[in-house]
């Protein structure tokens, strides 16, 4: 099983991820974190490594392989097409559970990668 694990390095990543870890078999699994970044300007860079460092600490304390990825672009676009790319079964990722206004505002990546991509989608709200 090839899981893809996204992050932004908010609370809603991380809860999502210790979620997934209550509930899955990572140990068996290929597990990818991915972060999505605007551009590869520095400052864009260093911010996507922080929000992966968050991450990492969780699956280095349940000593669970993974691989880390790193994308830029559009956050919806690369994280379906970094799932494409790695054939993933299962994308997990955070909400950050956002009210009606807030999403048609500012938009939502979780429901952007729901609708878009075409396998599971496993969206854990806070």
């Amino acid at each position: 099983m090839r899981i893809l694990f996204t992050t932004d390095g908010s609370s809603a990543s991380r809860h999502a991820v210790r979620e997934a870890m209550r509930l899955l078999p990572l140990h068996a699994a290929d597990n990818y974190v991915l972060t999505v970044a605007p551009s590869e300007a520095e400052p864009s860079t260093r911010g996507a490594a922080e929000d992966l460092s968050d991450v990492r600490s969780l699956f280095e304390a349940a000593q669970i392989a993974f691989t880390p990825l790193l994308r830029f672009g559009e956050p919806v676009a690369e994280i379906c097409a970094a799932a494409e790319l790695i054939e993933a079964d299962l994308v997990v990722m955070g909400a950050h559970g956002r009210n009606g206004l807030e999403r048609l505002v500012l938009g939502s990546v979780s429901t952007g990668v729901s609708e878009a991509h075409h396998g599971a989608v496993m969206v854990v709200r806070r």
